[in-house]
């Protein structure tokens, strides 16, 4: 139904529009529809994008995090990670330009439903994403590349951060070392005793 009032504006002035926000009439960009059940429709459209975008935020983030913890290396542009986070954010994009679309639909009841969906969204994600794949070794083995060759005299603020971590690892190590010289058999520490 094409608002002819708008086509009749002259140029360079503006009126009112014709909407009602609290109405069950639907204006998106590229549909309207007065009061009818197509309302119904477009919101549980809504609340699945919406839930769906969250996750897919969600999933992308974990994602980039994993990537990220990857050598440099190892993060080609045609590589099966990056390839398949190319392959994510072309569907975020996709699904972000349908939400705005329907965001300008220019109606209270489907944007309340956006924020209330967002909610829920966020909460569903968040609580059954599975925990990043975190790899302690990749970090370990991460820091001990970036050790200095001239010691704690590097100017790199990453390698002087391994120094230290080595030196510390260095100290524990000595310390467990003699802790288990005093150890008995049943791992209770017996104390030398003092010649006075």
């Amino acid at each position: 139904m094409p608002n002819d009032t708008f086509s009749s504006l002259a140029e360079g002035s503006c009126g009112l529009t014709h909407i009602d926000l609290f109405s069950t009439s639907v204006h998106l960009p590229f549909l309207e529809c007065k009061r009818s059940g197509w309302l119904a429709l477009i919101v549980v459209i809504v609340i699945v994008v919406k839930l769906g975008q969250n996750y897919l935020f969600t999933y992308l983030g974990q994602l980039q995090r994993e990537i990220l913890q990857l050598p440099q290396d190892n993060r080609k542009c045609c590589s099966s990670k990056i390839n398949q986070l190319l392959f994510y954010e072309f569907l975020a994009g996709l699904i972000g330009i349908i939400s705005v679309l329907v965001i300008t639909g220019n109606n209270a009841i489907i944007w309340m439903t956006i924020i209330a969906s967002n909610l829920v969204g966020v909460a569903i994600s968040f609580t059954t994403m599975k925990p990043d794949h975190h790899s302690t070794a990749l970090e370990l083995i991460n820091m001990l590349e970036k050790y200095p060759t001239k010691g704690k005299k590097s100017n790199d603020e990453e390698s002087r951060k391994a120094y230290e971590a080595v030196q510390k690892l260095r100290e524990i190590l000595k310390r467990s070392e003699m802790d288990a010289e005093l150890e008995d058999e049943d791992g209770n520490v017996e104390l030398p005793l003092l010649n006075l």
